[in-house]
């Protein structure tokens, strides 16, 4: 992978490994750079609920809007503390791959209760860029 296409300084990289895209449902794991382990994901939803809740817990970027409920239900996203300081080398975090394939992700904004931001696509060297979480999911689908 040429390390020269990721910024790898950034807080919020995501190593997202995809396992499974049957009957167009993405399943698989992400990795960042908190934990040793990743996040496990069995649809679309639950990988944008996971991802979401890290960027609270890491702060960053910082959600421009709140989304409102009537019940609270914490997303579960692994061993992800508040200290946040990082656990893996930037190789050992871009060294996981997916079955499907395997997307470096930064999200760069959170705005208008969606997120903006870039990926790479390890195995057919390309960037894409997109502008809302369901441009995301159709990049994800269509690769």
């Amino acid at each position: 992978m040429d390390m020269k296409k990721v910024n790898i300084s950034v807080p919020n990289l995501i190593c997202l490994c995809l396992d499974d895209k049957g009957n167009g449902n993405l399943q698989g794991e992400f990795y960042h750079y908190y934990s040793s382990e990743g996040v496990r994901f069995q649809d679309s939803w639950e990988m944008i609920r996971k991802m979401d809740a890290f960027f609270d817990v890491l702060n960053f970027p910082q959600a421009a809007t709140v989304y409102r409920s009537f019940e609270k239900k914490p997303v579960s996203i692994g061993a992800v503390h508040r200290d946040m300081e990082k656990k893996i080398p930037p190789e050992q975090l871009l060294s996981h791959r997916g079955k499907v394939g395997t997307f470096v992700v930064v999200v760069q904004f959170r705005q208008n209760t969606s997120w903006q931001g870039h990926m790479y696509h390890v195995e057919k060297d390309e960037d894409y860029s997109f502008v809302s979480e369901l441009e995301f999911i159709a990049l994800l689908k269509n690769e």
